[in-house]
């Protein structure tokens, strides 16, 4: 395409207002607007008109092209022009290419701020080096500055897992075990916060823990990725309320109308959730999605979404209320990580929780117990413990027996001659410092469950006991 051809008072007039798309003639670059980013593959050339063109030049240049003019250009056009027109016009790169200029600005024409811009990105070998190193959000799992895509099969229990994260991070509670940061939290619902109450005060009886009024903010509305005034409506309030993680559950939700399936499309998307990431002040962004119908161990669409994010998670389901969670992608670090997870159920909801420590069937006996020996202030006979917690000799002996393995409790015993325990066994049971810490942070989680719930949980008690399994593991 040539950039003469055309003349208005003396002056040649270049075509670059006017721009090739699947070989048709369009105008549509004198809008002002990027055109067609990132599909230069379909561009023959783009220009990036001066807005002060005039009406005068515009007209002829539609002349060259033979379109007419669209009459609301016109009517925003000065008549005349006080400066030169700045021109970038790429041409169609050959196949492998990643495109040049045909005709650029001069450094001189470029504004100071955008050219600083550009240089700013360019790093020496010691600014590589001063780079932040990855910083764990959840020791293990994965770090800040990241966009983490967390995907399963419809009702396998993926957002379940999101919500554990978002709840550990805002309490800075450890998520299974795993420490993690603590952080402002915003969970982005397309599909409503109905139920969402319900999950975080059950998340709360089964880590024993208060999720406080701001820490977790719940949006409860769908927000388009890809629509530019929707995200920068989202960036502000991020930047405002100083959130480090936001979780967008699910994708389809936040894309509506974007082919899944293109490259191009996933490749947008993944741009608009860096846009995101980097309004917060170090935090990262969950993409909750699904997986392929055919595949349940690849992300649903283009590859292009794996290939553009830092850590991917797949949840599969193993059973009934089981999944297993395996990290396929990690950027920095290493990337094989499987945990088997099982739903839990806890007050009107469920929670996830590592199968291996749901292997001790005595782990809620074991917290019941230290609860009682923290409540009696000091120490008690086997047999009034036994009593108390209603079990017969022999699940009360492996359950002091527990105790004593895991330096939460110790007995006394009387002694024979030599030394040895008297075959009569134990004659008192006390809790230790780290059993009586423990026994009170039962007994604590219990009444405040009790305190916040009502008649109608009628299992609250059982669900306030197995929550110390995470204590006692």
């Amino acid at each position: 395409m040539s950039t003469a051809g055309a003349t208005c008072e003396g002056r040649p007039v270049p075509l670059a207002p006017l721009c090739m798309f699947d070989d048709r003639l369009t105008n549509d670059a004198l809008l002002g607007v990027e055109l067609y980013a990132g599909r230069y593959d379909r561009c023959r050339a783009v220009g990036l008109p001066d807005p002060k063109i005039t009406r005068a030049e515009y007209a002829a240049a539609c002349g060259v092209g033979g379109i007419e003019p669209l009459p609301e250009i016109l009517a925003d056009l000065p008549d005349t022009d006080d400066g030169l027109r700045r021109l970038e016009i790429f041409e169609r790169p050959a196949a492998g290419s990643r495109g040049s200029f045909q005709e650029h600005a001069q450094p001189e024409e470029m504004t100071t701020d955008a050219y600083d811009t550009f240089k700013s990105h360019a790093l020496t070998r010691s600014a590589l080096l001063s780079l932040p190193k990855p910083d764990p959000f959840i020791t293990g799992t994965f770090n800040r500055r990241s966009v983490i895509v967390l995907a399963g099969a419809e009702n396998v229990g993926k957002s379940f897992v999101a919500l554990d994260w978002a709840a550990s991070i805002a309490t800075g509670t450890p998520w299974l075990g795993r420490p993690a940061e603590s952080a402002r939290v915003l969970y982005v619902l397309g599909e409503g916060a109905h139920g969402m109450g319900d999950r975080l005060l059950a998340w709360e009886a089964a880590r024993g823990v208060t999720v406080g009024e701001t820490d977790l903010i719940v949006y409860d509305t769908a927000i388009q990725l890809t629509d530019a005034a929707a995200r920068d409506l989202l960036k502000a309030y991020i930047a405002e309320q100083g959130f480090d993680l936001v979780i967008l559950d699910t994708l389809a939700r936040m894309a509506v109308g974007l082919d899944e399936n293109s490259a191009d499309a996933m490749g947008r998307l993944i741009d608009a959730s860096d846009d995101i990431r980097r309004a917060t002040p170090s935090g990262s962004v969950v993409l909750v999605h699904h997986v392929s119908k055919a595949d349940r161990g690849a992300l649903r669409g283009s590859s292009a979404l794996s290939a553009g994010v830092d850590t991917v998670y797949i949840a599969r389901g193993t059973g009934e209320a089981t999944l297993s969670l395996t990290r396929t992608k990690q950027k920095d670090g290493k990337r094989d990580d499987t945990l088997d997870l099982q739903l839990v159920p806890h007050a009107d909801a469920v929670v996830p929780e590592l199968v291996e420590r749901m292997a001790d069937p005595d782990a809620a006996k074991l917290a019941e117990a230290c609860r009682v020996l923290a409540a009696h202030d000091g120490p008690m006979t086997p047999k009034d413990l036994r009593t108390a917690l209603s079990l017969n000799n022999e699940v009360a002996r492996r359950i002091l027996d527990g105790l004593e393995r895991r330096g939460l409790a110790e007995s006394s015993a009387l002694l024979n001659r030599d030394g040895s325990r008297d075959r009569r066994g134990r004659t008192s049971v006390s809790l230790t410092p780290d059993g009586r810490t423990f026994g009170l942070a039962v007994h604590d989680a219990l009444a405040e469950a009790r305190a916040r719930h009502d008649a109608a949980h009628p299992t609250l008690a059982d669900d306030a006991r197995a929550h110390a399994r995470d204590l006692i593991e």
